[in-house]
């Protein structure tokens, strides 16, 4: 409410400043109101900018993290195959052992 109340000042004042001065003169109004939009513009950029690296961030961390998972589970399947490889080579020696 606040703010509608400044807002509706300022085009009163606006209004009567039309009215009693020459258009030229209140081109530094417009400046001023252009000045502002532009500074809303950039402000809602940079933090638009912002959450995104944020958001860009978060996935990268998350796509490290699954794949530092996937190379653990892929090394574990790696020692146990490896393990089940030499209890195999290790089972074939004894039967052969026994055999002879």
């Amino acid at each position: 409410s606040k703010v509608l109340l400044l807002h509706v000042v300022f085009n009163l004042i606006r209004n009567r400043l039309h009215q009693e001065v020459p258009q030229s003169s209140l081109r530094f109004l417009g400046h001023s109101e252009d000045a502002a939009v532009v500074v809303i513009v950039f402000v809602v950029f940079v933090v638009v900018v912002v959450l995104v690296l944020v958001v860009v961030v978060v996935v990268l961390v998350v796509v490290v993290a699954v794949a530092a998972v996937v190379v653990v589970v892929v090394v574990l399947v790696v020692v146990v195959a490896a393990v089940a490889a030499v209890a195999a080579a290790v089972a074939v020696i004894v039967v052969v052992v026994a055999v002879i």
